[in-house]
């Protein structure tokens, strides 16, 4: 278990997000995998992007609003 920096609510591992304020749990991965993927489709790699938001989508909870605009990003 880990503590949410947020909240201070204990956080189970399994869990993306904190069960007390939602916070994601691997938010400051998923800033840096935000980057490396927009940085990937700016220099015209899309396949790196692709697969750099799919890695993205493995930590957030799939009911989240931002696995949704992701899953959105992929599809388009």
């Amino acid at each position: 278990m880990h503590t949410c920096p947020a909240c201070g609510t204990h956080v189970a591992p399994a869990l993306l997000s904190c069960p007390s304020c939602q916070r994601l749990v691997h938010a400051e991965r998923l800033t840096q995998l935000a980057q490396d993927a927009r940085r990937a489709e700016q220099a015209g790699d899309l396949s790196t992007a692709i697969a750099t938001w799919r890695q993205a989508l493995e930590l957030l909870p799939p009911s989240s609003r931002q696995y949704e605009q992701v899953r959105s990003t992929i599809d388009t």
